[in-house]
């Protein structure tokens, strides 16, 4: 087949029509684990005849069309793509475009193969390359130094090993999530007489505390002791190096993964205080105290509950507390219904008289000058239920409300209210007689 096609490093923005002639060297579909693994898109890494390399994506609603038009490591000849700037946060490959199908891009395998394109093209990241290469994606080599158990990952129900990557001199900790935990085994600590040279693609490069952390992703593959001049040459310079078992992180240990992505609480509750609903948001900080436990250690207790309300959470509904919440100009203008609870405190019964007793305060001087039968009841609402036996600690205050000894109600008869005055007095019991 004689076909006049481009290089990509030929490729610019300024035509659409062009023709490539590509291995897909890998192949592999992007989930969005926020949103309970939903498809992103089904990607690949294309290689042309000069051994160059580029990403390729098909979004999401185009992967039923061609998913099963093209397979991993066969040459095609593809037609009518749209190359548009690399992403700068995820590049599974060096380059300044990317590959993406549209509906109408057509794609032919070539059988007769008449030029050499390699099935594998690999650009590895240096130790300098994942300082720079922070929350992007990079390809590891390095010599396997040490293997962890399986373990479960309770806080996003999902599992992992951890390894240990010698790369240049430096070692670092990858993290091997899902599937791809299953690719690397114990059995690599037997050994033999030459180091074990592992090849990771696409792993994340994440920061923490000042050190560096690799994690695996919907896009790694991992190849062990490939038949390549690179794997080759690190056999040689770094002759039976031994793969050791890691030690098992002990049970109430937080791992790295559970402290970087750290799970809190958010909890939306009704309140009422007897007269209207509100709705309030708890976070973090207010529900360690509130349930006693944090988050990560409340879902290891639910493993087998994710989707049930706990028990120690249901616990406080109908249970009376003191909030104190978030107010703000812009809430009150805005009409917003929700408020943040920034503490919580226990009930009171001193308080509450406290404030009953304010409240009553408040109501006869807001009606001073009404008629009397109007006042008796604010005051009879107020002082529902009845106090009884308060010492002189309750002063001056109350003690001016109560200056009149007799007060006519038209409803429900005489209202004796008895005082004593000075220091150190107490305050009878309030009485109503019907």
């Amino acid at each position: 087949m004689t076909v006049s096609n481009i290089l990509f490093k030929d490729i610019n923005q300024l035509r659409d029509d062009w023709i490539l002639i590509v291995r897909v060297s890998r192949l592999w579909k992007c989930f969005n684990f926020r949103r309970d693994n939903e498809l992103i898109s089904l990607d690949m890494i294309l290689i042309d005849e000069e051994h160059d390399v580029m990403h390729g994506t098909i979004p999401k609603n185009r992967v039923v069309k061609f998913k099963n038009q093209i397979r991993e490591g066969h040459i095609y000849l593809i037609k009518n793509g749209k190359f548009i700037p690399c992403a700068a946060t995820y590049k599974p490959v060096e380059g300044a475009y990317c590959l993406q199908f549209l509906m109408n891009t057509s794609i032919e395998e070539i059988k007769e193969v008449t030029v050499a394109i390699p099935e594998f093209k690999f650009q590895f990241a240096g130790v300098n390359d994942l300082q720079n290469r922070k929350n992007d994606t990079s390809l590891l080599l390095g010599i396997l130094n040490g293997v962890g158990e399986i373990e479960k990952i309770v806080s996003t129900n999902s599992y992992k090993r951890d390894i240990i990557l010698q790369i240049e001199q430096e070692t670092f900790r990858v993290s091997l999530w899902e599937e791809i935990s299953k690719k690397i085994d114990e059995s690599l600590l037997m050994g033999d007489d030459k180091s074990v040279v592992i090849m990771i693609t696409s792993t994340n490069v994440k920061e923490f505390q000042g050190k560096i952390y690799l994690n695996s992703t919907s896009g790694s593959r991992i190849y062990i002791n490939l038949e390549i001049d690179e794997v080759h040459l690190l056999q040689r310079n770094n002759e039976n190096i031994p793969v050791v078992k890691l030690q098992k992180r002990k049970l109430n240990e937080i791992s790295v993964e559970e402290e970087m992505f750290k799970i809190e609480y958010k909890v939306d509750i009704a309140v009422t205080n007897g007269t209207v609903e509100a709705a309030f948001i708890m976070f973090d900080s207010v529900c360690q105290k509130l349930v006693g436990l944090s988050c990560s250690q409340l879902l290891k207790i639910q493993e087998n509950n994710h989707e049930r309300i706990p028990d120690v959470v249901n616990a406080f509904c109908g249970k009376t507390f003191v909030f104190k919440i978030k107010l703000s100009e812009t809430y009150l203008k805005q009409g917003y219904e929700t408020y943040t609870v920034l503490k919580k405190f226990p009930v009171k019964d001193e308080l509450e008289n406290d404030y009953k007793l304010q409240r009553l305060e408040e109501a006869i001087e807001d009606e001073d000058g009404k008629d009397s039968s109007t006042a008796d009841a604010i005051q009879h609402q107020a002082l529902t239920p009845k106090i009884t036996d308060k010492t002189s600690t309750t002063r001056s205050s109350v003690e001016e409300q109560e200056q009149c000894s007799t007060m006519q109600s038209s409803n429900s008869g005489i209202s004796n209210i008895s005082k004593e005055k000075g220091e150190g007095t107490k305050h009878q019991e309030i009485e109503y007689n019907e």
